[in-house]
């Protein structure tokens, strides 16, 4: 009779990838007593589509898959055996696959196979994974061109969170006039780029409400609305905008911006038919005395 063995995972490097990264899958086998010696023969690590395999030496080893789709996984390691010893079978190892593209419009939080924007925010907050995202800087591989229109607001952000559109023509977010579309919490760091914010509405910021560090590149922000303060944004911390339009947003204080705190540097960028109710039409400085420095480059 050949002698009992037990297989373990002992560890899978990253925990945690993207599609198509190279993970290492390690193992090891370990002859039970009374029976003595080293195990050898091959292992074979499969999550039931996907494998590789390996031969021991001393007993342990490893090999590599590149999972070719996102989602959760079930590793088992299977030990065919040798003359010697049995084969055997590890207890499953959970590894996540994710993606670091949101490939969906929808505006869902599902493990459907997919990456929305609200499941992105989510993951960057955790520094973790969610459903099929887990990255804190994401592209965007949709039809184009493409609107996401949003529920309800999203999470604030309250870690590093950048997002990289196709362009502004091509890809909006949208929250429908009913709903603010971003806020950056005091811990938060937030970076757009080459995609459109519109029918933003908020009470302050109707885009976009910063209290933390906000950067904006090739980004059009229109037709949001603030009931009061910052049609596109109002801010209490540090804010760039290059390359950038602000156009037809409406505030009752600073139809395009409300600058509280913070600093703000604006580089070759548009503001254009916004409107306010009271004042600030364009730019509204909320803080008396403000204490912050204002940057305007044409």
């Amino acid at each position: 009779e050949r002698a009992i063995t037990t297989t373990t995972i002992t560890s899978d490097t990253p925990d945690g990838s993207f599609v198509g990264q190279d993970v290492t899958i390690a193992f090891s086998v370990a002859i039970q007593a009374p029976s003595v010696g080293t195990a050898t023969g091959t292992v074979t690590v499969s999550d039931g589509t996907q494998s590789c395999s390996s031969a021991l030496t001393d007993g342990s080893g490893s090999c590599t898959i590149a999972f070719a789709s996102r989602g959760p996984r079930n590793l088992v390691a299977t030990y065919g055996g040798d003359g010697y010893a049995a084969g055997s079978a590890s207890v499953p190892e959970g590894h996540d696959v994710f993606t670091a593209t949101i490939d969906t419009t929808d505006d869902v939080v599902a493990l459907d196979g997919f990456c929305s924007l609200r499941e992105a925010v989510q993951a960057a907050n955790a520094n973790g994974v969610v459903n099929e995202c887990g990255y804190q800087a994401y592209t965007f591989d949709a039809p184009t061109p493409a609107t996401i229109t949003l529920e309800s607001a999203l999470p604030p952000v309250t870690s590093n969170l950048t997002l990289t559109g196709p362009g502004a023509s091509l890809l909006t977010i949208s929250g429908d006039d009913a709903a603010r579309l971003f806020g950056v919490s005091a811990t938060g760091h937030l970076a757009l780029s080459d995609l459109t914010l519109a029918q933003g509405l908020g009470d302050e910021g109707g885009a976009i409400a910063n209290y933390g560090t906000l950067s904006l590149v090739r980004t059009v922000l229109t037709e949001n609305e603030a009931t009061s303060y910052g049609g596109a944004i109002i801010s209490y911390g540090p804010l760039t905008i290059q390359a950038s339009t602000l156009s037809n947003n409406t505030a009752m204080e600073g139809g395009a911006l409300d600058l509280e705190s913070g600093g703000a540097t604006i580089t070759a960028s548009t503001l254009s038919d916004n409107s306010a109710v009271d004042v600030g039409g364009a730019i509204w400085n909320g803080s008396n005395p403000w204490d912050g420095l204002w940057h305007i480059y044409t």
